[in-house]
């Protein structure tokens, strides 16, 4: 599939077995809190850069509270 772009080096850790140097790096599932510390969401993936191995974004959940 040749589509003239580069391929990106980012993966989801969850897609890949690229190993973490320690276990505390994984930090999926730790909450996420805004500036007033309420609750965000919380964190459901690692984009992780392959070629230096190292987390470029996060992917949070967020859940929506309206009132």
């Amino acid at each position: 599939m040749e589509s003239g772009q580069p391929r990106s080096n980012l993966t989801k850790l969850s897609e890949t077995d690229l190993p973490l140097e320690e276990p505390w790096q994984d930090i999926r599932g730790l909450d996420v809190y805004d500036n007033r510390d309420e609750q965000i969401g919380s964190v459901q993936d690692l984009y992780v850069d392959r070629e230096v191995r190292l987390v470029s974004y996060l992917v949070v959940s967020a859940g929506a509270s309206w009132g």
